[in-house]
């Protein structure tokens, strides 16, 4: 098998099936699966359920509670069969493009990257290079498909660039270089940083973090975190802790 794609469901279904049906489309020529992990199993919506069981290709692993990205992800690849793996968001809207043009940087030759994701419209790192107007959830797949080539006409070098991190939201690294570098970090616990780590760690075993300017992705932006917050969870506060045992963790390695 080619590709993995691990994708975490939660508190967002008629999004989740979205990206669901996107992810399939945009892989349909290839030799793929879709892992999709659904937190909270018991209390989450049976027709999206019901609907995945329908899928080809798509697996549903259902957890007993939300036990955060890391260990969610961490899941997800344990059942990974594919050659290369790709960890999505489920808050994100596909170009057809874009598993081909990101699997041609893992493979650029005389940079050793191990890491690689896309332009989008909602980061906080070099990745983050587009403003789009208006409600986020309202951007098409035909509209991110035009900026899509836009980008892709006019960045003609295509010459991936070396970042401290690809953002979560949206990778694409190989089974085997998971394997190499180690699971995500559980204890980020619920999430945030769990991907700074993982990157510093890759990046101790040789390999480039890189991000590929002329794909665009487009990214809603903490959707799952926003609805916990209208529900009275808190996650600023979860973001200072997790920063907290970042800086903790890699502060007494130097040392």
């Amino acid at each position: 098998m080619e590709l993995s794609i691990i994708m975490l469901a939660y508190n967002q279904p008629s999004m989740e099936l979205a990206t669901t049906i996107q992810l399939l489309e945009t892989t349909k020529d290839v030799s793929r699966e879709l892992i999709i992990i659904v937190q909270d199993h018991e209390n989450y919506s049976r027709e999206n359920i019901n609907a995945w069981a329908t899928m080809e290709d798509v697996k549903v692993i259902g957890m007993d509670e939300n036990v955060g990205i890391p260990r969610g992800w961490n899941a997800g690849v344990k059942e990974a069969r594919g050659e290369y793996v790709c960890i999505a968001n489920s808050d994100i809207t596909l170009p057809r493009s874009w598993y081909e043009r990101l699997r041609m940087t893992l493979n650029t030759k005389g940079m050793n990257v191990g890491v690689t994701g896309p332009t989008t419209s909602n980061a906080k790192n070099e990745q983050g290079q587009v403003r789009l107007e208006g409600d986020q959830t309202m951007i098409t797949p035909e509209a991110v498909n035009e900026l899509n080539e836009l980008l892709w006409r006019t960045l003609t070098r295509r010459r991936p660039v070396q970042v401290k991190y690809v953002n979560g939201f949206f990778y694409l690294t190989t089974r085997a270089i998971i394997e190499e570098v180690g699971p995500f970090d559980e204890e980020y616990g619920l999430g945030y940083f769990e991907e700074y780590d993982w990157n510093k760690r890759l990046q101790e075993k040789g390999y480039v973090s890189a991000w590929s300017p002329w794909v665009f992705i487009h990214h809603m932006g903490s959707m799952t975190f926003k609805r916990m917050d209208e529900q009275g969870f808190d996650s600023a506060q979860l973001r200072e802790d997790s920063g907290r045992k970042f800086l903790k963790k890699w502060n007494e390695m130097k040392g």
